[in-house]
């Protein structure tokens, strides 16, 4: 990390950490230096790219503002508490980017590429609960909010090789009885896990996934009613 703080302007560096302290991210501005550097070394180059006038697209913002609006609009207040020192240089797409920072900070806390992954699956398991419900989530509804973070959850101890294994037989069983529709569309979910990050879910995680399903679909109108 020294030689990516060696390359930062310290002024860079005191910009950003005063907007997450202005934004409520002060916790996370004292706790995880590593943060604070990727978010000042983005803010870096957004500052380069808007004095050569270069825009960037971000191709996942529309799954960002849904997926993760909080961080979503801690990446907005950050932009607008950022822009009030440097005069509205930087564009309002930045804010996705600097979500996916913050995502990824309670995930995995490297580089982007496991956000990115993890971003690409929560779309995919919507898309196959649609389908087999014949259903249209809103993607701003609290139930579809609790999902996406259980999922967010799932992927952590997926990753940390944690996953719950220890549910009693019988509350599983009582689960599998109680939805079978729902425990059918996890198992699809769970192959979308075992094609896209190549680990296998538990039973429990199975059953924990269900419940989630039934939750987010329970009183949602099938497209053809």
């Amino acid at each position: 990390m020294a030689q990516q703080v060696a390359g930062i302007p310290p002024e860079i560096i005191r910009l950003v950490t005063d907007a997450m302290n202005r934004t409520g991210l002060k916790e996370q501005a004292d706790k995880q230096p590593t943060l604070v550097m990727a978010l000042a070394d983005h803010i870096c180059g957004a500052i380069q790219r808007a004095q050569r006038k270069q825009n960037i697209e971000y191709p996942l913002e529309a799954e960002v503002r849904s997926l993760y609006a909080d961080e979503y609009a801690k990446g907005v207040a950050m932009v607008d508490a950022m822009n009030t020192y440097l005069g509205g240089a930087l564009p309002r797409s930045e804010a996705v980017a600097l979500a996916l920072h913050l995502v990824n900070a309670g995930f995995s806390g490297g580089d982007l590429s496991a956000t990115y992954t993890m971003t690409g699956i929560i779309q995919q398991m919507i898309a196959v609960i649609e389908g087999a419900y014949g259903i249209t989530l809103a993607q701003d509804s609290v139930n579809v909010a609790r999902f996406i973070t259980h999922l967010r959850y799932l992927f952590v101890r997926i990753h940390q090789h944690e996953q719950l294994d220890d549910e009693p037989q019988p509350i599983i069983e009582s689960i599998k009885t109680s939805y079978p529709k729902a425990c059918q569309c996890a198992r699809q979910l769970a192959v979308v896990v075992k094609m896209r990050l190549g680990s296998d879910l538990t039973e429990a995680e199975i059953a924990y996934l269900a419940l989630h399903v039934a939750r987010v679909t329970n009183g949602v109108n099938r497209q053809d009613d």
